[in-house]
């Protein structure tokens, strides 16, 4: 298993917050990056969304610690299976210091051609999310 972590990003918002936003999965498709994420579908507590270049991709919340993290986990056919978690902690009561976690299953072949790429991809993705989270939540 192949684990990345972004860097710790900061959401002036109240952990709460952060998390019940987060936590509600139909928030997810405002906080998806615009132009890469399509097809963006609700079944529950599992979405599924169509990536350019990757395809279809189906995804689960398979487990809330409620105010601390959120993990999801990919089911059905993808090119690898993985889980992404969300962590969040409150240095102060108003603001929110958030990290995102990916376990992938890569073979070293994979692990090769994407190493580089799921660190530049998480860390990428956590500073936009903290933005947007910083204006809709």
């Amino acid at each position: 298993m192949t684990t990345v972590e972004s860097n710790v990003r900061i959401i002036d918002r109240k952990r709460d917050e952060v998390y019940n936003f987060l936590s509600d999965i139909s928030n997810l498709e405002r906080v998806a990056p615009p132009g890469k994420v399509k097809e963006f579908t609700i079944n529950g507590e599992s979405f599924s969304f169509n990536i350019e270049g990757i395809g279809e991709l189906n995804v689960r919340l398979s487990e809330k610690i409620p105010s601390e993290s959120l993990l999801f986990e990919s089911e059905g056919r993808a090119p690898f299976r993985f889980s992404f978690r969300v962590k969040l902690n409150s240095p102060e009561p108003s603001v929110t210091e958030m990290r995102l976690e990916m376990n992938a299953a890569l073979n070293p072949f994979m692990k090769t051609m994407l190493g580089e790429y799921l660190q530049s991809g998480i860390d990428k993705a956590a500073e936009e999310l903290s933005l947007k989270l910083s204006r809709h939540v």
